[in-house]
């Protein structure tokens, strides 16, 4: 049961604590991977006895990563059904029995049409990856183990996007993903119009855990290309949804940005140096114009002449 009917889990009473090793937090988030975040709010909705460790070299270990009773589980597909096993109680089970397929599509609806468009927003936009992705890693992580990191999960990025783009137009299929992204997080807004504090009602599930995990990151992260960005703050029953959740259980989140300038205050300085530079060649350009049609005439005299005078 729930202590005293609030929505809360009971603390998960282990013999010795889980040690959780996740991405630091930057720029307003718990922590700047979604992959990470879904553990520390799961850990903390369950009240796990966890110790989290701000890790910056993944080589040795990868992140995230949770280590119990002498076994690790690492980055990749089993990580969050194992991280549910060290909970007392699924998020899942305070659903009607009916709810748990809904569960299930919906978190598919938004990974296909949400989680896979951030990613690529991140890892293969060379403006994002650039700026936010590349400077934040190479800040992090030491050379050259950042080199060799971000290689890897780029190359990892350019093979799973390839198997979703197939023989298709970058360009229309990008912007075909956008719209079902920006249609996906409407569906979600629409769960939230009623009040409701989490998508289930009031007690939060695993879905929770995993969309807020990305629109927290995404919403916050200085991408210059803030497409996604844009769509999540049209929709402002989530933009709320995210500010609730980082309140309630990370009320203690710096919005200090450590590595990566927030995009406002370096684009507005590259856009000033390039009025100079677009103001000069314009310049330039029309003088030579001028010249060329006979506005402007130039006679040049010889010292000799200037001197005979």
């Amino acid at each position: 049961m729930f202590e005293d009917n609030n929505p809360v889990y009971p603390r998960m009473m282990l013999p010795s604590p889980v040690i959780l090793r996740v991405w630091e937090n930057d720029f307003g988030v718990p922590s700047v991977d979604p992959e990470c975040l879904q553990l520390m709010l799961l850990f903390k909705m369950h009240r796990v006895n966890v110790v989290v460790h701000q890790a910056y070299c993944p080589l040795w270990l990868d992140i995230p990563s949770i280590q119990f009773n002498n076994h690790t589980v690492t980055r990749g597909p089993d990580l969050l059904p194992h991280a549910l096993s060290l909970c007392r109680r699924s998020t899942d089970m305070v659903l009607e029995t009916g709810s748990h397929s809904r569960l299930t599509v919906y978190k598919k609806y938004f990974m296909e049409s949400f989680a896979d468009v951030f990613y690529y927003d991140c890892w293969l936009n060379d403006i994002n990856y650039e700026h936010a992705i590349k400077t934040w890693f190479n800040n992090v992580i030491p050379f050259p183990f950042s080199y060799f990191y971000l290689r890897r999960m780029r190359e990892e990025a350019k093979t799973k996007f390839k198997g979703l783009l197939g023989s298709r137009d970058l360009d229309k299929y990008m912007m075909r993903q956008h719209q079902y992204a920006a249609r996906c997080l409407e569906d979600f807004a629409g769960l939230l119009k009623d009040g409701r504090r989490y998508f289930f009602g009031e007690f939060p599930t695993v879905l929770d855990v995993t969309i807020y995990s990305y629109l927290a990151v995404c919403l916050h992260m200085p991408l210059p290309d803030p497409h996604l960005q844009n769509i999540i703050k049209n929709n402002q029953a989530l933009v709320r949804y995210v500010r609730n959740i980082t309140q309630k259980f990370f009320p203690d989140t710096s919005a200090e940005f450590k590595y990566v300038e927030p995009v406002n205050a370096t684009y507005d300085r590259a856009s000033t140096k390039s009025l100079i530079i677009a103001g000069l060649c314009a310049t330039t350009a029309m003088f030579l114009y001028a010249c060329s049609i006979g506005l402007l005439k130039f006679q040049f005299r010889s010292v000799d002449n200037i001197h005979n005078k």
